[in-house]
């Protein structure tokens, strides 16, 4: 008997079904299907949807009814008609593909955009990551999922403009553009003193002295700044100096 459950268990798993009681989830069993080489229990919801699923891990409640959210949620969109969704829940998570058999925003056909479809990803909290072609452009699109709006604009903005849209996500260009951000200031205050100081640039090594010497000492004034810039060989004129006090502290007048 030991050995018959045993066998009987190992089956369950192999079909994707565990133990799971997807009857008392508002799912019925309509027997499997095999798509590109797996074999899917097939699960039909009470309005007579179906969803492909099968199993890595043992099933839990809150993964199934994530399930029963995300296929009713998607199959309530106004811009998508749904071919097919398959589902598999791996130890980590579930993962839900959605095969759209339509998608249209704002006029766009967005169906030749999603060779792989939609996929939704459930660890606690729902996202979605999926892929959008875009002539020579795949652009990887990913958010927390809300409900339909948010994912379709940003379907169709991946699509518009790929090459925008992988920018303003992607770390790496985030950092880019951080970082020229965080340096444009400090080109704009150089060219501001070099100006001021009639078209002729500052020594960068005495401007940066004096930043550091300021944030050592904040209430340093320009004789002290000029005595300690002496004694380490760099030499400010007078104009020199109201100019930086100026531009970087805001400091007018006399020393």
């Amino acid at each position: 008997m030991g050995r018959f459950i045993a066998l009987a268990l190992f089956a369950l798993a192999a079909t994707g079904l565990w133990a799971y009681d997807f009857s008392a989830a508002g799912f019925s069993l309509s027997g499997s299907r095999d798509v590109e080489g797996r074999s899917f229990t097939v699960l039909t919801d009470a309005t007579g949807g179906e969803i492909l699923f099968a199993a890595d891990a043992e099933p839990d409640d809150s993964r199934i009814a994530a399930l029963r959210t995300i296929a009713a949620s998607v199959r309530g969109w106004k811009s998508l008609q749904v071919a097919q969704i398959r589902a598999l829940n791996l130890p980590d998570r579930l993962q839900v593909i959605v095969i759209p058999a339509q998608f249209r925003r704002d006029g766009v056909d967005l169906l030749p955009a999603l060779p792989a479809g939609l996929q939704f990803i459930y660890d606690g909290g729902t996202y979605y990551d999926f892929k959008v072609k875009s002539g020579q452009f795949v652009v990887r699109v990913r958010g927390l999922y809300i409900g339909e709006d948010g994912l379709a604009a940003a379907a169709l903005s991946a699509f518009e403009n790929p090459a925008a849209y992988g920018d303003s996500t992607d770390p790496a260009a985030l950092l880019r553009r951080i970082s020229d951000l965080e340096a444009r200031p400090a080109r704009d205050e150089t060219a501001l003193m070099a100006a001021l100081n009639g078209g002729r640039p500052i020594d960068p090594a005495a401007i940066a002295k004096i930043q550091e010497l300021k944030r050592a000492n904040p209430s340093l004034d320009k004789a002290s700044a000029a005595a300690q810039l002496k004694a380490q060989g760099l030499r400010f004129s007078s104009k020199e100096l109201d100019t930086v006090f100026m531009v970087l502290f805001g400091e007018r007048g006399g020393s």
